[in-house]
């Protein structure tokens, strides 16, 4: 039940087991991983040379802890976090890892980032509207969201100054967005 991916090869690179989660997070099933003739397969080239090292490395008896770029069935790239370890079955050696996709979290921090630093080069040059307009839009391009409207209440509640980004222009007249100065 684990969230993290655990795969088991052995040392010719080919997949003996992976997990419930190892599977989901690189998009085959424990099938179709076996009938892949090499791990590799599961990483871009350019992450070819680091792998063939720290594999190596692994079966020699050290451990660490990398990050890396996983290439799923889909093609699509994430970005896991993961630790290796090895051990003799039947006296043959094996390799296993334990790996979680951190892509998401890496881009949720460096959304957060840009926003902050977009709010920062914007908050002394620029009307408080524009600025918040500003950041709807850039939370727009940095997420799957369609629309972003921000606003600033004042002390009574009422709406002093807002911004957004991709909504409606029957949202600007309710909302009284585009009135505000």
């Amino acid at each position: 039940r684990s969230r993290d991916g655990i795969v088991v090869v052995t040392a010719d690179r080919r997949y003996v087991y992976a997990n419930p989660a190892a599977c989901r997070i690189m998009g085959y099933s424990l099938d179709e991983l076996r009938a892949l003739p090499d791990f590799l397969d599961n990483f871009p080239r350019r992450e070819h040379q680091a792998m063939l090292e720290h594999f190596a490395e692994q079966l020699a008896g050290t451990t660490g802890l990398w990050t890396s770029t996983l290439l799923r069935a889909d093609g699509t790239e994430r970005e896991i976090r993961w630790t290796n370890m090895s051990f003799d079955i039947g006296g043959r050696p094996h390799g296993a890892a334990i790996f979680r996709d951190v892509t998401d979290a890496r881009q949720a921090t460096h959304n957060a980032a840009a926003l902050g630093q977009t709010a920062a080069q914007l908050a002394g040059r620029n009307p408080l509207q524009a600025v918040l307009s500003e950041l709807a839009r850039h939370a727009v391009e940095a997420t799957r969201a369609v629309a972003c409207a921000i606003g600033v209440a004042g002390e009574d509640g009422a709406l002093r100054a807002g911004g957004a980004d991709g909504v409606p222009d029957e949202f600007r007249r309710v909302s009284l967005l585009g009135t505000l100065r």
